[in-house]
């Protein structure tokens, strides 16, 4: 689950910023969208004592590996934009058990892009970059959390200003 939790986050990031937050370079896999560069990541991890592995069998049968974590996480510095995108990567999908994690996985456009192709083919995650930056006018997410956070330090401009600001042209 926690590679497809990244793959929707870098989706949701390409579509709001056209650039992923991960590194990873996805391809179609048996079990979904998969890069085994997690594995190296995954093993820092393990050998840091950050997180804990256990190996579960699935009611399928099927048999995987379950992480929790064995200690607060370190604070990481992110930019608003990057936070905003996993926080609500989070919420949305969380809840979720695999099959319906998959479900939502299966149906998003880079994946319905390659789902005849065969296993080991890239996903073209590029298909949704600026999505939603495009479909809102060119309105730029970086630059509304970054308002959001000077109204509440009490910066404020002229609406104006920054209409302007945000649709990327002069009033």
């Amino acid at each position: 689950m926690l590679i497809k939790f990244i793959f929707l986050a870098d989706l949701e990031a390409r579509k709001y910023l056209g650039h992923p937050i991960s590194s990873l370079q996805y391809e179609k896999n048996q079990k979904g969208p998969f890069d085994k560069a997690i594995y190296p990541a995954l093993e820092n991890l393990k050998q840091s004592g950050q997180v804990m592995e256990e190996v579960i069998e699935y009611p399928s049968g099927i048999r995987g590996s379950q992480y929790s974590m064995t200690a607060p996480p370190q604070p990481i510095t992110m930019d608003r934009a990057t936070e905003a995108i996993l926080a609500y990567t989070l919420r949305a999908y969380s809840q979720h058990n695999l099959t319906n994690l998959l479900d939502v996985v299966y149906d998003t456009e880079p994946m319905l892009e390659v789902e005849s192709a065969p296993h080991g083919t890239p996903i073209p995650m590029q298909l949704v970059d600026n999505q939603m930056k495009v479909a809102h006018s060119g309105v730029d997410l970086e630059r509304v959390l970054l308002a959001e956070f000077e109204v509440a330090q009490g910066k404020t401009v002229p609406w104006e200003q920054l209409r302007g600001e945000l649709l990327g042209h002069s009033c």
